[in-house]
């Protein structure tokens, strides 16, 4: 029987002193475990977090090479004719909904582009042109 411990309020347990013991030592052993846990979730988060800003980044360097692929492209038609501001305008958003449309590449589609104008479509119906044959062309493969 435990040592009397003082005055003992109404309804209260009383727990031998090796018991007491025994469960702090184990809610000391569980908050050790978990502290450590929580470390490494945290080593975890950082290094996921790492990834995913290198993969974003590397998203943004591949769209810049895109884009600067499809400028250089789209340079080499412009040296083709002599068209306004508002025809090469028309011509490049033409180019790019095209692209948009038929789930094609804008910078191969702008090469394309450049081929079917040297080889004498009409500027002004070469995206036409372009769009017509892609959809032979994808029909040919399915």
């Amino acid at each position: 029987m435990p040592a009397d411990v003082g005055p003992q309020a109404e309804g209260a347990v009383v727990m031998p002193a090796n018991e007491v013991v025994i469960k702090i030592r184990a809610v000391d052993q569980a908050s050790k475990t978990i502290s450590s846990i929580g470390g490494k979730m945290t080593s975890i988060l950082k290094v996921g977090a790492a990834a995913a800003a290198v993969g974003i980044a590397g998203l943004g360097i591949a769209s810049l090479k895109m884009a600067a692929d499809f400028d250089t492209a789209f340079g080499e038609v412009t040296t083709l004719f002599d068209g306004s501001d508002k025809q090469v305008a028309d011509l490049r958003k033409g180019v790019r909904d095209l692209s948009k449309s038929m789930g094609i590449d804008a910078t191969k589609a702008t090469k394309a582009l450049y081929q079917a104008i040297s080889a004498g479509v009409d500027p002004n119906n070469a995206v036409a042109f372009l769009k017509e044959n892609t959809a032979f062309a994808i029909a040919g493969v399915t």
